[in-house]
C-alpha cells in the first residue's frame, strides 16, 4: 500500500509543479506581449537585452522535460531548484502585471509624455529579479548535470 501512495504523490508533485511553471511562463509571455505596444524605451530595451521572453520559453521547456524523468525529479535538490527557480519567475509575472498597470495608469495622467513615469522602480526591479533567475536556472543546470 505504501508504494502506491509515494508514487501518487509523486506523480501529484510533479504534475502540480510543471502546471504552476506553465501558468506563469504563459502569463509573464501575455503579459510582455502586450506592454511591448507601449512607447516605454526602457521597458524594451530591458526586454530585448535580457532576451526575456526567449529566455522564459527556455526555461519552461528545460524544466518541463526535468518532470517528466522520474529519477531526475525524485532528486530533491533538484526539485528544491525548480521551485526556486519557479518562485522568481513568479515574482517576475507579478512585476510585470504592476507595470503594466502602471503604464496604463501614467497614460491616463495629462501632459503624461512630459512626466516622469512611475513605474521605472518596477523596472529596475524587473532588472534585478531577471538576474536573479539567471543565477537560478545556471544552478539547476550545474546541480542537474
Amino acid at each position: 500500500m505504501e508504494p502506491i501512495i509515494i508514487t501518487s504523490s509523486f506523480l501529484f508533485g510533479r504534475e502540480v509543479m510543471s502546471q504552476t511553471l506553465t501558468n506563469s511562463t504563459k502569463s509573464i509571455l501575455n503579459s510582455v506581449k502586450s506592454i511591448l505596444d507601449d512607447e516605454d524605451f526602457y521597458f524594451k530595451k530591458i526586454l530585448i537585452e535580457y532576451d526575456l521572453i526567449s529566455k522564459v520559453k527556455i526555461i519552461n521547456s528545460y524544466i518541463s522535460n526535468i518532470t517528466l524523468n522520474k529519477e531526475l525529479f525524485e532528486n530533491e535538490t533538484i526539485r528544491l531548484s525548480i521551485k526556486n527557480v519557479n518562485d522568481i519567475l513568479e515574482t517576475i509575472e507579478n512585476e510585470i502585471k504592476t507595470i503594466k498597470i502602471k503604464i496604463e495608469e501614467h497614460r491616463l495622467l495629462w501632459f503624461h509624455k512630459f512626466r516622469t513615469p512611475t513605474y521605472k522602480y518596477f523596472l529596475i526591479e524587473l532588472e534585478r529579479h531577471i538576474k536573479i533567475l539567471d543565477q537560478r536556472f545556471e544552478l539547476l543546470i550545474k546541480i542537474k548535470n
